[in-house]
């Protein structure tokens, strides 16, 4: 879409670029859209929300870039004091480790009890917290992402040599150091005080367990069959059970020298941190050919967690993507090599995925962190470790403002709150005198009130704030008042006692919407069953009744049930129930805004003008009464109209003898002209666009740029509501208010739906026809069936909605 233009992203602005490319690499789906929003995190780290739909579906992608070189900066790993601990969220992590960002980051093992420990090594602040003996001796399998203390970005598969030597330089391999033992302790394990406080001590599975410990060089102690002691604080236990425990305590006696030594490529003595993942999904700029790690789940769409690092090993890239959900797919390991590849990663790896996927990252100009993914799980998992992103910077004086709201609309004459906030030149929170602050608003006229603004005439403008020489701006619309008000529930049931926030969303003539904030909001409870204060409903007392929210004049109202406890819950419209309760009749309705382009018009001929019809089916068959109805609306489109347009998804079934230029929705997608119109066919038959033909989108973007003339019909067999997926509706439903916003044209949906009625969404007009779909169709009422009657004389076009035989009606 050529009216949708890419913008450059600039420091601590956030921005949207909108894309329609093609996939770049044949082992991804092909993109039908994307937009991308970039936000700093701190001086040196980024955070940007990639939204891709693709041929397969929705990506959800999140990207922090961090600039290892910013001296702002600081890398590590995170995970709890000792591995013993209970696992925590990614978010507890970062919270508790002062972080600004972070993900998770190894694969785990759990213990049982809510604990488990990372696989692999594990480097935190230059310090090895734990690895293995066995760790890719056989083969590279398991690869680690490192930061040595150049600031260099390490991607390896580690190797290791644990050794304990003792009097006369005996020497024993080591299997396990800060892990448990996967060979029921018949091997060798050293554990110090990173594990934990305590030895394991003899159990019932291990009742033969032999620990020695040693402290500053010196075996202090051996124990053999007995409950848990402390680990010195200087030193660590040596744990061993049968064959290699008699050996060990041949080897050492009490007071004997004991040295425990850790050998690995690489050098852990040269890293600040490391963490352990699996593939190596990039090596040199080159995906291999095969992965050095795959299992079932490696090769099926799945959330994912990716670190890579540029070609000049400069740059950190880590990566989350969200999946198992409508909104998110995910994606196979492959598919995540091909992705880390366009992110411009020159090495990359994969690790822990699934529920553990976690990004979060603090909110610009607070210190409040925020999960900025959505897990699979629909909550965090608790993991064993992560990586975090420290800013290392002094508190600085105010460099840059970020004004932010929570609805860009605001109906005129009601008040939007607006928030301030300020960073330094490291992109870190600075504290702002809500004194200092000046407010002031160009393009409309209105009020303030300190952060609160009050529009007193319709348009677009800009909410400006200064703090000194230092300005930020937010473009916002007033929109004419309310014709339509839309609360968050349409029925309360609440216990005594409990409360319950009601949201108010309005609606102006042209569909536009704003949230109302509750003090302009006029309430009245019905039924004497509660109190509402700054839309925050009450339940005071047992009984039924309704809310009333009004605003100038436009009403809306929810029905209210409040019962004793929560096991006695009450259905508000059941009559058969005992009191309390409430007929729906006895709640009024809500007002409900005319459309003025439903009404009856003199029409004039012209080169521009035009009238059609529209009829919708679902149906591959019918009865004699409506193919009476069918050739009669047939007669009357071949004597007075110009064209006819069958929608639904037996469209087809119900075409007669139509002598006028006919479109049927069929399994397609195509374009008519004509006159000063275009018809844009959209096939929508399997539950969407994409779901029906991925390059759909591709050609509609096209089309759009493409079409000539003032006016423009969209015909779907369904509604957008109906789509299987929501996105993809709110998708459609952008793209077209934007095309509107940006040409100024009519544009219209017309669409098979159960009732006759017209919406209306941006400025785009969207028209259900129900055909003999509509409930009251009967024998009996054979005018409950309409069709839709357009008339067109150049950029002004109304409708009518008509009974087959011949009668027009308005809505």
């Amino acid at each position: 879409m050529t009216y949708l233009k890419k913008v450059l992203v600039s420091f601590l602005t956030t921005v949207c670029a909108v894309l329609t490319i093609s996939g770049t690499a044949a082992a991804q789906p092909k993109t039908l859209y994307e937009t991308r929003v970039q936000q700093t995190i701190t001086a040196g780290a980024t955070l940007e929300h990639i939204s891709r739909f693709t041929a397969d579906g929705w990506l959800n992608i999140k990207v922090l870039r961090i600039d290892t070189t910013n001296p702002n900066i600081k890398i590590d790993t995170l995970a709890n004091s000792r591995i013993t601990d209970p696992l925590s969220t990614v978010l507890a992590l970062a919270q508790e480790n002062n972080a600004v960002a972070a993900v998770n980051a190894s694969f785990f093992n759990p213990m049982g009890g809510g604990t488990g420990y990372p696989d692999g090594p594990f480097v935190q602040g230059g310090d090895l917290v734990a690895t293995t003996g066995w760790y890719n001796q056989n083969n590279d399998e398991m690869a680690s992402l490192s930061l040595d203390n150049a600031g260099q970005i390490l991607f390896d598969y580690w190797k290791n040599s644990l050794a304990l030597t003792g009097f006369n330089n005996v020497s024993f391999a080591v299997t396990q150091y800060n892990q448990p033992s996967r060979q029921q302790y018949k091997d060798i394990t050293v554990l110090d005080n990173k594990w934990g406080p305590t030895t394991l001590g003899a159990s019932e599975t291990y009742p033969d367990l032999v620990e020695i410990l040693v402290s500053q060089g010196r075996v202090i102690e051996i124990r053999q069959a007995l409950p848990a002691s402390t680990i010195p604080a200087q030193g660590y236990v040596v744990i061993s059970r049968g064959e290699q425990a008699a050996k060990l305590l041949e080897s050492f006696k009490m007071g004997d020298p004991a040295q425990f030594t850790i050998t690995s490529n690489p050098d852990w003595s040269d890293l600040q941190m490391s963490a352990t993942g699996s593939s190596l999904l990039v090596k040199d700029g080159q995906i291999p050919e095969t992965f050095s790690y795959s299992t079932g789940s490696f090769d099926k769409k799945n959330p994912r967690t990716l670190a890579g690092s540029s070609e000049d090993g400069k740059q950190l890239i880590l990566v989350t993507i969200d999946g198992r959900q409508d909104n998110s797919i995910g994606l196979t390991q492959s598919e995540s090599a091909q992705l880390m590849e366009e992110l411009g990663a020159y090495n990359a790896l994969i690790f822990d995925g699934g529920g553990s996927t976690t990004m979060v990252a603090r909110k610009p100009g607070t210190s409040t962190l925020d999960l900025v993914n959505i897990p699979s799980e629909g909550s965090l998992r608790s993991v064993a470790n992560g990586i975090g992103i420290f800013s290392q910077a002094s508190s600085g004086s105010l460099a840059k403002l970020i004004l932010e709201t929570e609805d860009p609309n605001v109906f005129v004459h009601t008040s939007r709150k607006y928030t301030l906030r300020g960073v330094d030149s490291f992109a870190n929170p600075v504290k702002i005198n809500p004194q200092r602050i000046k407010w002031r608003v160009s393009g409309i006229k209105g009020r303030f009130r300190d952060n609160q603004f009050q529009p007193t005439s319709v348009g677009k403008g800009k909410i400006i704030a200064q703090v000194g020489r230092l300005t930020a701006e937010l473009d916002i619309r007033s929109l004419s008042a309310p014709v339509k008000l839309k609360l968050s529930s349409d029925k309360i049931d609440l216990p005594l006692g409990q409360s319950q926030t009601i949201q108010v969303t309005g609606y102006d003539q042209q569909g536009f919407q704003g949230k109302i904030q509750p003090k302009d909001v006029q309430w009245a409870v019905s039924g004497k069953i509660g109190d509402l204060k700054e839309g925050i409903f009450k339940a005071t007392a047992v009984g039924a009744g309704y809310i009333k929210a009004s605003v100038g004049g436009v009403n809306a109202y929810i029905s209210v049930a409040i019962y004793e406890d929560s096991t006695d819950t009450i259905d508000s419209f059941d009559d058969d129930l005992p009191s309390p309760k409430i007929k729906e009749r006895e709640i009024p309705q809500n007002t409900s805004p005319k459309d003025d382009a439903n009404r009856k018009t003199d029409f004039r001929a012209g080169p521009e003008s035009f009238k059609f019809s529209v009829f919708a089916s679902r149906q591959a068959s019918y009865n004699p009464m409506e193919e009476q109805l069918l050739n009669k609306m047939t007669g009357y489109i071949n004597e007075n109209l110009d064209m006819a347009v069958y929608t639904g998804s037996k469209a087809p079934t119900a075409v007669r003898d139509v002598s006028k230029p006919t479109l049927i929705s069929k399994n397609e997608y195509k374009t008519y002209a004509y006159k000063n119109s275009s018809f844009i066919q959209l096939d929508v038959s399997q539950g969407g666009l994409r779901r029906s033909d991925p390059e759909q989108w591709l050609w509609l973007f096209e089309e759009l740029d493409k079409l000539t003339g003032s006016n423009v019909f969209v015909v779907m067999s369904s509604a957008p509501a109906t789509f299987i997926n929501a996105k993809e509706s709110e998708l459609l439903k952008d793209t077209l208010a934007e095309y509107r916003e940006k040409t100024g044209k009519n544009l219209w949906v017309l669409f098979s739906g159960d009732v006759n009625q017209s919406e209306l969404d941006r400025g785009v007009r969207y028209i259900s026809c129900a055909g003999f779909s509509t409930p009251e169709f009967s024998p009996e009422k054979p005018t409950a069936a309409k069709y839709l009657e357009v008339t067109v004389m150049g950029n002004d076009i109304t409708y009518e909605f008509k009974d087959l035989l011949g009668e027009g009606i308005t809505q």
